[in-house]
């Protein structure tokens, strides 16, 4: 059961099936309180006891419920009983204070019981206009119903007369019927016109052969379902027609009247002249009751497509409903101020909060007044953006500036404790370790420069400054992209309307003086016919004194009189046809300029909107153009202080790594000519059966390997300093550019290797010499004596005077010297370059 109880319209049919379940042949009383329950109402006892009266409902025809009060739900209630009584003809509903709501459950009812014929609503003074909208088509639509009974309600007086010809037609209808076809049976099927739900007129029915003619009803039936009522605008046509109907039939049968009578006058001639006069007065009341309450009974068709058309217009009803989409049409002229939001957005000292309400209210404010407002928005957007990025970027350089001072103060002090261990082991001749501490404090240095450069490498980056800048301009471009194609947008949208309205408010013109010269012709037209009838009354009053002998020429007038009161009547309703054409193009061009007026309003707001986003883009974009030449030039003086910084660092680190590098080149010569001197020793030693041959070899296997190393730390150090020097140039370029004098760390390098060469080469000179002196000089004096003593001897073929190979022997031969008594110098005159032992020279 909790089925029914839900909210919205009650299934009688499941309702009552669900009572059939539980009782198989309820009452018609039992059946109406089941009703009343599911609609949660109270069931009326006066309609209970008149459903407990019938016995079958078969037999009940007439249904008399008058004098009951119903709610509207009770009186749905019944209304789904009467649908249970077969054979019900008709039902009387007079004096029950039935309310305009109710009538739609009777009409539904109405439509589909198959008997009923006739119905009373007499006396229900709330049933109105509303209540004959469904009445009529009801019984337009279905020929059977005869009676309709509406005395005592609000209806209209020629609405209660339409009922009444409407119910006249359905009833000569009903009795033209073939016998035994007027009543169609409740098991028969409906026809194929009800059941396509088609309304077939009552011309067409005059039509049918076999019928007698009907009384024609001349208003047009509009077809209506079943619980679909007909819409006020066509009930007022309805009730239109039906007045010009009663004004034009009383007319034109008055006029009939009046010109059979001249037809009768060759009898009735006498006595009538002032009857005539009498009835052409009440002609004139009549003819002038006609101009005051004909009405066209149809609606103008002009819209304002038909506008758009008829005047040429460049905007059209789709193209205003597109334009809606981006505009707000305004009532009156408005300025819609967002300067201040703007200016607030460039203002530095605006938080990031902020300027995310103040986007969110700039949305807001310029949503709906242009197309592309929303896109403006967002790159106003992307501006405070890209200001916010810039002095971020700034704040980051200035924090990796003071991390990295730290850095290299930390690097200094190391640099300056290893320069002085070294300064130490030089002086205590500790060689080895000053090598080391020499290798320490370029890595040091080294140090000192990548973080240098590290920090130069951030301050002459332009790609955050170039990235900012092509940021800025892609925004620019962007933002003049769109700005110059909503203006051009909004432009030709203005133009479009300014055209428009020249031409509507031209035409309202031509129709007003157009009208003007159509009521100038109305009241030539009606003045001509005065003239005309009055014309015709002198002539009557003529033809009437001399009747007998001109009654066929008044016969004539009359039938003059009838056709320029029929043309006239035409007139009037041309007339009256013009005044709703007139009235209906005033009201669309008084709308539509109405419509214009309200988008243009918003037009000029999108234009205000348009130069206040140029203005700020503006504005933004030299505000940021100057913070980053402002941003830049503060970069570019840090870098130059950075850089003259980097050239202190450099030169120390160049000079030493010079000193180092020299150092290590003449070790690796002296490593040479040792290498050179064992290699002589190992084959003295094979010529002089020599038993250190071993030991040379070992010492050549040595100083080789010693060599090896050497030559590979020279040359890592060469490339070292060629990638330390490759770094430096570009910096030197740049504070030689920046006006800085100085000399190049380069050159004061490579003057100091030569003063070091030099030095060294008077040093090895010195050496050569003397080393000349005691093996080259003495050599050659021995060899030239040996010689001088061997030609000598073999000359003379005196064996004797060749020296002894002992220096010991006794006294020399005759002619032989003292002098050149050894043919091998002595061994302390041959320095022993080579050993272990032999003295080295140092760079130092």
């Amino acid at each position: 059961m909790s089925g029914f109880e839900e909210s919205g319209p009650v299934d009688y049919n499941a309702v009552l099936k669900q009572l059939l379940d539980t009782d198989s042949n309820p009452s018609l009383s039992e059946i109406y309180a089941h009703f009343c329950k599911h609609c949660k109402v109270a069931a009326d006892q006066g309609v209970i006891k008149i459903l407990d009266q019938v016995a079958e409902p078969s037999h009940v025809k007439e249904l008399d419920l008058s004098t009951l009060i119903f709610a509207p739900p009770a009186f749905d209630a019944v209304m789904q009983v009467s649908r249970l009584l077969p054979n019900l003809s008709n039902v009387n509903l007079a004096n029950t204070n039935m309310k305009p709501e109710s009538v739609q459950s009777l009409v539904e009812m109405a439509a589909e019981h198959p008997s009923l014929t006739s119905l009373s609503l007499a006396n229900n003074n709330s049933l109105g206009f509303s209540a004959a909208k469904l009445l009529l088509p009801l019984i337009k639509e279905n020929k059977r119903f005869i009676e309709l009974d509406v005395e005592g309600t609000c209806m209209a007086a020629p609405t209660k007369e339409l009922i009444k010809k409407v119910l006249l037609s359905n009833r000569t209808y009903m009795e033209n019927q073939p016998q035994g076809t007027r009543m169609r049976s409740p098991d028969s099927p409906l026809s194929p016109a009800h059941q396509d739900g088609l309304v077939i007129s009552d011309v067409e029915q005059a039509q049918t052969p076999e019928y007698a003619p009907v009384v024609p009803v001349t208003d047009e039936v509009m077809p209506v379902a079943k619980a679909d009522a007909p819409d006020p605008t066509t009930m007022n046509l309805m009730d239109t027609k039906a007045r010009n109907h009663e004004l034009k039939s009383s007319l034109m049968d008055h006029e009939e009247r009046l010109h059979l009578y001249h037809v009768e006058m060759v009898n009735k001639c006498d006595g009538k002249q002032k009857d005539v006069k009498r009835r052409h007065n009440v002609g004139a009341d009549m003819m002038e009751s006609f101009k005051n309450g004909w009405k066209w009974p149809l609606r103008s068709d002009f819209k304002v497509a038909t506008c758009v058309t008829d005047f040429a217009l460049n905007l059209s009803e789709e193209e205003l409903q597109d334009f809606y989409k981006y505009y707000t049409p305004q009532m009156r002229a408005t300025y819609l101020n967002v300067k201040g939001v703007l200016t607030e957005l460039l203002d530095k000292n605006t938080t990031r909060r902020r300027k995310n309400v103040l986007i969110e209210d700039l949305l807001a404010k310029v949503k709906g007044h242009g197309p592309g407002m929303s896109i403006l928005v967002e790159l106003v957007q992307n501006l405070c953006e890209l200001l916010a990025h810039e002095a971020t970027n700034m704040d980051a350089i200035q924090g990796m500036l003071e991390e990295t001072d730290i850095q290299i103060g930390d690097v200094k002090i190391k640099i300056d404790k290893t320069e002085t261990n070294r300064q130490r082991a030089l002086k205590e001749e500790e060689l080895q370790e000053a090598e080391g501490y020499f290798e320490v404090g370029l890595d040091t240095q080294e140090r000192l420069i990548d973080t240098i450069l590290f920090r130069l490498s951030h301050l002459l980056d332009k790609g955050p400054r170039n990235n900012l800048l092509d940021g800025l301009r892609k925004l620019c471009e962007q933002a003049d992209e769109q700005m110059n194609e909503t203006k051009h947008i909004n432009d030709d949208l203005m133009g479009k309307i300014d055209q428009d309205l020249k031409r509507i408010q031209q035409k309202v013109f031509e129709e007003q003086e157009g009208m003007k010269y159509r009521e100038q012709e109305f009241l030539d037209v009606q003045e001509r016919m005065k003239e005309e009838l009055s014309n015709n009354q002198r002539q009557q009053e003529k033809v009437w004194r001399d009747i007998t002998y001109s009654f066929k020429e008044l016969q004539e007038l009359a039938e003059g009189r009838f056709k320029e009161v029929e043309n006239w009547m035409k007139e009037v309703e041309k007339h009256e046809r013009r005044k709703v054409e007139y009235n209906a193009v005033l009201k669309v061009c008084e709308d539509h300029s109405k419509t214009l007026s309200e988008l243009q309003h918003d037009c000029n707001n999108c234009e205000q909107l348009l130069r206040n986003f140029d203005e700020f883009i503006r504005v933004a974009t030299k505000t940021i153009t100057t913070m980053a030449d402002t941003t830049s030039g503060e970069i570019d003086r840090l870098a130059l202080e950075e850089q003259e910084t980097y050239l202190g660092v450099f030169r120390t680190f160049y000079m030493q790594l010079g000193e180092l590098l020299f150092k290590k080149q003449k070790r690796l010569e002296e490593t040479d000519r040792m290498i050179r001197n064992c290699e002589f020793q190992i084959d003295f030693c094979k010529e002089t059966l020599d038993p250190d041959l071993h030991k040379y070899r070992d010492q050549l296997k040595e100083l080789t390997q010693r060599r090896q190393e050497t030559a590979d730390t020279v040359a890592r150090m060469q490339v070292r300093g060629d990638d330390r020097a490759a770094q430096f140039m570009p910096h030197e370029d740049a504070l030689r550019a920046a006006g800085r004098e100085f000399e190049s760390p380069l050159l004061e390098m490579h003057e100091d290797v030569v003063d070091r060469r030099a030095r060294v080469l008077a040093q090895r000179q010195r050496f050569i010499d003397k080393d000349k002196e005691e093996l080259v000089d003495k050599e050659a004096v021995g060899i030239e004596t040996l010689v001088n003593h061997t030609q000598q001897a073999r000359k003379t073929g005196i064996s004797s005077l060749i020296h002894p190979l002992s220096p010991k022997s006794p006294g020399p031969s005759p002619g032989r010297s003292d002098s050149n008594s050894q043919i091998i110098p002595p061994q302390d005159m041959i320095p022993n370059v080579g050993s272990p032992q032999a003295p080295r020279t140092t760079l130092d």
